[in-house]
């Protein structure tokens, strides 16, 4: 799959304490954002959201 660069989704994860920093490092969020990816058209395998912080730039709306 490609993403082109600058292509922006939201994504919304309502949890208290989880921010741009730590939504790929928290567990809780892996189901939640695996979800909100795939209403975008996006599929990631569960390694690929535990270890994907760097593969996106998560920006706060």
């Amino acid at each position: 799959m490609h993403i082109d660069k600058g292509e922006q989704y939201l994504i919304n994860i309502n949890m208290p304490g989880i921010g741009p920093n730590n939504l790929f490092n928290n567990s809780r969020c892996h189901d939640m954002l695996k979800r909100q990816l795939e209403i975008n058209g996006i599929y990631l395998s569960d390694s690929d959201i535990k270890g994907g912080r760097g593969m996106f730039d998560i920006k706060k709306p």
